[in-house]
């Protein structure tokens, strides 16, 4: 089995740190944290590591929890406890806050974007999903959707579809449809996990989409879309239990259909998937990738075999598979550090 092995660690923020981004295109990873900023780092060519290109500060009160890129990396959408979220245009590399969204009750837990980037989904404490619609740089929310019973922890739209997922403190995922006038309302429930359901990731190719969830019962489930046409219809391809010994906070999907988990046992884990997800294989593994809860995982979106993580109790770590063979059959060793 192989180890994910270190390969960078940046000093990024005066608090823990809470979530990492990559950009659509890989070229940046924006970070945030209960410094209630958000730093975002440029990546090189040629292996070259990360470096800190700007800090954004003063849009918020109180901790940013949650980061979203609109599609083509022009906005970057970030969710505060302070109940709000703020939205900074990037123009090459240059960020600019363009609005602030204001409604929530609560801490504002997570953020998406559609593959439009017209439509920006938010989720609260409070127990609401919203859709706002993106109209030029001016903002307005068309849906307030109800229908979770507890905190709502992370949101999530689908890879071609304005078909949206939440996950939420009340153990379920719930996919919401537009129903026509901005009448958002729940599709389908979820309600396999036994416990709180902290993340979903979607496959990023289109052609076989699948949800991956994650969860407090130490479960990872995978759903595969079983609809015809445009109608979506989620049902249980497999789950992966018993990797971690506890709450599994953080997941994420590549294009090579390797899982990777972050949990509150300190460990990163990858798994491969079979063609129809219906099982999967542990690949590599670091027990101590971090010295408390791995907060957050993410596969570098230009590079399937990096991986960046953050931490309760340290700066934003990257991670590479080191194997005695290419875990993605059309790269070399080379990529792996």
């Amino acid at each position: 089995m192989a180890r994910l092995e270190l390969v960078q660690e940046v000093e990024a923020h005066e608090d823990r740190v809470w979530e990492a981004q990559w950009s659509p295109c890989g070229r940046y990873l924006a970070s945030c944290s209960g410094d209630r900023s958000v730093a975002v780092w440029g990546r090189g060519g040629d292996g070259e590591g990360l470096r800190l290109l700007t800090r954004l500060e003063d849009a918020h009160r109180r901790t940013v929890r949650r980061l979203a890129w609109a599609p083509g990396g022009r906005c970057l959408a970030a969710a505060s406890f302070d109940a709000t979220v703020s939205v900074w245009k990037n123009v090459a590399g240059v960020f600019n806050l363009v609005g602030t969204l204001e409604g929530h009750d609560n801490e504002v837990k997570g953020v998406a974007w559609d593959c439009s980037g017209n439509l920006l989904a938010t989720c609260s404490r409070d127990k609401t999903v919203w859709v706002w619609e993106m109209q030029e740089e001016d903002f307005e929310c068309v849906s307030v959707m109800h229908g979770h019973s507890a905190d709502v922890k992370a949101v999530l739209w689908h890879p071609n579809k304005e078909l949206l997922f939440s996950a939420s403190y009340d153990d379920t995922v719930r996919s919401w449809v537009d129903d026509g006038d901005d009448d958002w309302t729940c599709s389908q429930t979820l309600a396999g996990h036994a416990s709180t359901v902290w993340e979903v990731a979607f496959r990023p190719a289109v052609d076989r989409p699948y949800l991956v969830s994650c969860s407090a019962d130490l479960d990872v489930k995978v759903w595969k879309d079983e609809g015809k046409g445009d109608d979506s219809d989620f049902t249980l391809a497999t789950t992966i239990a018993g990797q971690h010994k506890r709450c599994i906070y953080s997941v994420d999907v590549n294009s090579a259909d390797q899982v990777v988990t972050g949990a509150g046992d300190n460990t990163i884990r990858v798994f491969q998937l079979t063609e129809d997800a219906a099982s999967s294989e542990l690949l590599a593994t670091n027990e101590k990738a971090h010295a408390a809860d791995v907060n957050c995982v993410r596969w570098c979106t230009s590079d399937p075999t990096l991986v960046a993580s953050v931490s309760l109790a340290s700066s934003p770590r990257f991670f590479t598979p080191m194997h005695t063979h290419s875990l993605l059959p059309s790269l070399s060793l080379a990529l792996f550090q």
